[in-house]
């Protein structure tokens, strides 16, 4: 909030598929712009053409690359509409299942066409890169810290990335 959160004309939240992880974004940043990352909701996808061609990648490969495409490019959802179909000629299948519903629970998070025509982050991969430098810098072999020692150290990082770090002497 102290960064201007309150003041920004649109907030971006882009999350891996997690219940708990949706739950708090609904908490903390209801009026958010909320997307599934992309390669997290890929992942589901590709899980589900190992399923269907298990002795196959050349076949598993062939059929996710349409639907990647359609995931990605075409904000009507009909990768939703191709795992329907697919669930409709097998329903007892668990992993077909779960994946549908896996993409059905996430339908308003699926707008990647919408967001890229607006340069608007698709996936969590800078989050993660930082996420990690951070671990590198302050978890190293023989590095140990205090929960309050860390909570400082932390500011500290981000506040020099930032470029702010006049605000922790305020």
């Amino acid at each position: 909030m102290r960064m201007g959160l309150a003041r920004a004309k649109e907030v971006f939240v882009v999350a891996d598929g997690a219940l708990w992880i949706w739950n708090l974004i609904e908490d903390r940043f209801s009026q958010a712009t909320k997307t599934l990352d992309f390669y997290h909701g890929s992942e589901h996808l590709w899980s589900l053409a190992r399923h269907l061609y298990p002795d196959s990648p050349e076949l598993a490969a062939a059929w996710i690359k349409p639907l990647l495409h359609q995931l990605r490019h075409t904000p009507e959802h009909r990768v939703i509409h191709t795992l329907e179909e697919l669930l409709a000629g097998n329903p007892a299948d668990p992993i077909i299942n779960r994946e549908v519903n896996y993409f059905k629970n996430h339908r308003d998070h699926l707008n990647y066409a919408d967001l890229a025509a607006r340069n608007a982050p698709i996936g969590s991969g800078s989050m993660e890169s930082a996420c990690s430098q951070f671990q590198d810098r302050l978890k190293r072999r023989g590095q140990f810290w205090s929960p309050r020692g860390l909570a400082h150290m932390l500011a500290i990082d981000v506040a020099l990335k930032n470029d702010t770090l006049e605000f922790l002497w305020n």
